[in-house]
């Protein structure tokens, strides 16, 4: 696959439920971010602050909108496989297998907040390794890069050239400028 294959694989999520949001504490709310899917038959990964506490789960992908449930989460790492009921044919994504280092070419995907469309934004890995310790995620395998990013792009997928999966994306500062992803090691650790 390559990067113009990404818009059917990516997916922007809705959740309705009770959340835990990094920067403002705990709220009754619909939220959304995004997600990816890596398989045909509808698993996907997503953050798990996105669907945290929530209730109901559906996915707008290619807009068409379905159903979805959390099958596993790892709140540490702040990953969450959902799986997305309806067709068993999904476009999907595969995972990088080179080293993840900086200046590897990288893009983001995802759904910003609102009525967004499908966006990407590009940039290099600028530090391959690292450690968030926050009092809502400990991310031991995580990498910063310096893709421009909005709410709702967490969960979306840092890809390659050829759409292949780097990490997951799941915060930003825009103070300091800094971006952070989840790198695939700890994605398919917890797979």
């Amino acid at each position: 696959s390559d990067i113009d294959a990404l818009e059917g694989a990516v997916f922007q999520v809705e959740v309705t439920g009770t959340f835990r949001d990094p920067e403002i504490g705990e709220h009754t709310s619909a939220g959304a971010g995004s997600g990816f899917f890596i398989d045909a038959d509808g698993t996907a990964i997503t953050n798990n602050h996105v669907v945290t506490g929530a209730s109901i789960v559906k996915a707008l992908v290619a807009g068409t909108e379905y159903s979805a449930r959390v099958v596993a989460a790892s709140e540490c790492s702040d990953v969450a496989v959902i799986k997305v009921d309806g067709d068993d044919d999904f476009a999907f994504l595969d995972w990088y297998a080179g080293d993840i280092k900086p200046g590897l070419d990288i893009y983001v995907a995802g759904y910003p907040l609102g009525d967004a469309p499908f966006t990407l934004t590009d940039g290099i890995v600028s530090r391959a390794t690292g450690v968030i310790d926050e009092n809502w995620a400990w991310v031991a395998n995580s990498f910063e890069h310096t893709a421009d990013t909005n709410p709702g792009n967490s969960g979306g997928p840092l890809v390659t050239a050829e759409a292949e999966v780097v990490g997951v994306h799941y915060a930003g500062y825009a103070e300091t400028d800094q971006h952070w992803a989840i790198s695939r090691d700890d994605v398919e650790a917890i797979l």
